[in-house]
């Protein structure tokens, strides 16, 4: 995946044979690029999409694999080389910046997923990498001094991360699935190992104190969760995707993580951590609490959800987004109403005759009770609606997500979402699978799964740069409930011992 950083204080590291121990003169700080942006107009560069830049080519693509291959291949012990960084957020469970494992912590990674420093605390880890990879860049830049100098010195100040939007394409990008890559470099063509394919441990097998275990929105709100189609992504891509823990290593992460960092937003509700590698359990967080490892430009003070509430503070921007100005949030509306939206803006006039029922299959459950990494899978007769991905961590917390049936539904080709029909048909068709590695499992031994269809009234929006309001939202049916136990083996959808 694509990772970050930026030039401060060097970092030397003693590895040893519990672990990493880096030491160093300071915290490097988290504070973007300031290189390629117009003086005169203030435009910030571009993250672009991974596609078109291959598709382009040209310096800002052969830098790009150049500079993540050199950070890939620093040796481990360096805490601006890939493997460090990548370290932030899962395995190998080590000091980063001096910061280390806090009392009551769970001894796990910096990341905090399943709660609502998600976005805050993964815009900061990619402005990390942002920040290294620019400055191994702009060094490569200056060794070609042939006619292109001029064009890749330039590349060099605006390159970014590039970004998958894997929301509107799900196909892995091409440039990933090619084991060598042919790039220009100083003298002509070279050959390497593709950044973007794997990384290649430099130690290998790893440590199994480093590594245990390893021989080789959030969904903590209710809702509809950001993070499930997110985890979706990391199960199908497989390999190092699968486990949080080391999926930072593949540079496709960070390609893929560009939706958490996309747009402004500040963490709106407080709450209870159930620990990680640097907070301790109980502790609560809010919207001033420190996103750890990450330091301001004081290399004393650590960035919070305010301090990275906004993309132009690190130095970039994206195609979608135009500016600091009030259209803006029409603008970006607009663009995700036309890259994933699937109800069509209608004239005012029509607005009160045109709601629809939506339903959705409301899921929640304990972590712990669940072997880890695991999916919970929605069918409506004998097709797929809905598949809720729960990876290896967090171990603990309650996950919830909601499925939508609308896809399912029409595919039934049901045209009423109102009708009774619709209602029996959710209640006597529906049911559920929890897989664990192609076994399904028994849902009574999971106690927490709690299992619900539910509906809502859905008013299309008056224009593209409006969202759909939902209103009326209703319960039809329990369709499972472990704790209670009072349905019997064989009713509610039992599917292979598996109640729905």
């Amino acid at each position: 995946m694509l990772f970050d950083a930026r030039k401060h204080v060097l970092c030397l590291a003693i590895a040893t044979r519990i672990g990493h121990v880096y030491t160093q003169a300071g915290p490097v700080p988290v504070i973007g690029l300031t290189t390629g942006i117009d003086q005169a107009t203030s435009k910030l560069p571009l993250r672009m999409n991974i596609d078109t830049l291959e598709q382009e080519g040209g310096p800002m693509w052969d830098l790009l694999i150049r500079g993540l291959d050199a950070l890939q291949n620093k040796p481990e012990d360096d805490e601006r080389s890939h493997f460090a960084v990548a370290g932030i957020h899962g395995m190998p469970y080590t000091p980063y910046n001096g910061v280390g494992p806090a009392p009551g912590g769970s001894g796990g990674g910096y990341c905090p997923h399943q709660s609502p420093q998600l976005i805050s605390w993964h815009r900061a880890y990619l402005a990390l990498y942002e920040q290294v990879l620019g400055e191994e860049v702009q060094r490569l830049a200056l060794e070609y001094t042939n006619d292109d100098a001029s064009a890749y010195r330039e590349a060099s100040q605006k390159l970014r991360l590039p970004y998958w939007d894997w929301a509107s394409d799900p196909t892995l990008p091409s440039s990933s699935i090619q084991e060598n890559i042919t790039v220009n470099g100083p003298n002509g063509e070279i050959v390497l190992h593709n950044p973007l394919y794997n990384y290649r441990w430099q130690t290998y097998p790893l440590n199994a104190t480093q590594f245990p275990g390893q021989g080789v929105a959030s969904m903590a709100g209710s809702g509809s969760s950001f993070e499930s189609p997110h985890n979706a992504i990391h199960n199908s891509v497989g390999g190092s995707f699968l486990s949080l823990d080391l999926t930072s290593f593949d540079s496709l992460l960070l390609a893929a993580m560009w939706a958490v960092s996309h747009n402004d937003t500040v963490q709106a509700q407080s709450f209870t951590s159930q620990g990680l590698y640097s907070t301790a359990q109980g502790e609560i967080i809010t919207a001033d609490s420190p996103l750890k490892p990450f330091y301001q430009a004081d290399g004393r003070t650590f960035h919070t959800g305010r301090t990275v509430a906004t993309i132009e503070a690190f130095g970039y921007t994206y195609p979608d987004i135009l500016g600091e100005d009030q259209g803006r949030t029409k603008d970006v509306i607009a663009q995700i109403n036309r890259l994933y939206g699937d109800i069509p803006a209608v004239d005012k006039s029509v607005v009160a005759s045109a709601p629809r029922r939506d339903w959705f299959v409301d899921i929640q459950v304990n972590r712990g009770d669940l072997p880890l990494p695991c999916s919970i899978n929605v069918y409506l007769g004998d097709q797929l609606a809905g598949r809720t991905l729960l990876l290896n961590m967090p171990k603990t917390g309650t996950a919830h997500d909601e499925l939508p049936l609308s896809w399912a539904l029409n595919r039934l080709d049901v045209k009423d979402n109102k009708s009774k029909d619709v209602e029996r048909r959710l209640m006597n068709d529906l049911h559920v699978k929890v897989v664990k590695d192609g076994t399904t499992l028994d849902p009574r031994d999971i106690p927490s799964l709690h299992i619900k269809v539910v509906g809502e009234d859905v008013t299309p929006p008056t224009s593209e740069s409006e969202f759909p309001s939902y209103s009326n939202r209703t319960t039809l049916t329990t369709v499972f409930e472990a704790a209670s136990h009072i349905f019997p083996v064989g009713t509610y959808g039992l599917d292979y011992g598996v109640a729905v």
